[in-house]
């Protein structure tokens, strides 16, 4: 079963599980960047130990996963970083929707708009079927469309758009949307996972 993923109080600590804040990608890669050349903002940073520890995966221990997704304060964006099974939208995300890293620690950086920090709290054991809102392990929780083309990923967790800070509650379009991260399993290649957004 999964467990709760709760976003907890705002946070300091760079190399805690965390939503929002500094990429710690600094002298590792460029800031990754949307299609039309805007900066991704960083969605979650969170040490590999936590996930491998929470959800069972075979990561990495030394490096840390960040997500990046598109986002727009004003411009409708959904269709950039949803995926349900079809060519097209994956190519969206490939193109630049959103962007998964796994790395080791480098230093800070930021983007003009960022998420404020806030810890990643593990909770109880949650069923399949209880309360469809972020989690960490298997099975994800309304995934629309098993058949996915994930290139043999596993489902690590899924972060509720809601469950966001403040003006950030529709950081995935909007409020009741669900993100999903999906990990390859015993690599150490950089660019090492997919992220998406469905909504019911």
């Amino acid at each position: 079963m999964s467990k709760r993923l709760i976003v907890g109080a705002p946070s300091s600590n760079h190399l805690e599980p965390r939503i929002g804040g500094a990429a710690l990608i600094g002298g590792i890669v460029d800031w990754p960047l949307a299609a039309d050349g805007s900066p991704l903002v960083l969605v979650a940073s969170i040490p590999n130990r936590f996930i491998s520890n929470a959800a069972g995966l075979r990561l990495a221990p030394e490096l840390h996963t960040s997500v990046f997704s598109y986002f727009s304060a004003v411009d409708y964006f959904l269709d950039e970083i949803t995926y349900h099974g079809s060519q097209e939208e994956l190519e969206c995300l490939l193109r630049g929707g959103t962007k998964v890293l796994q790395h080791p620690p480098g230093s800070n950086i930021t983007q003009s708009i960022g998420i404020p920090p806030h810890r990643l709290e593990l909770g109880e054991l949650i069923s399949e079927d209880n309360d469809c809102g972020s989690r960490v392990g298997a099975p994800p929780c309304l995934l629309q469309n098993e058949t996915l083309d994930l290139q043999e990923m596993s489902f690590a967790l899924q972060l509720r758009s809601s469950d966001f800070p403040g003006e950030y509650k529709d950081i995935f379009g909007l409020p009741d949307a669900l993100g999903y991260l999906y990990l390859r399993e015993e690599s150490n290649a950089l660019d090492n996972g997919i992220f998406f957004v469905q909504t019911t």
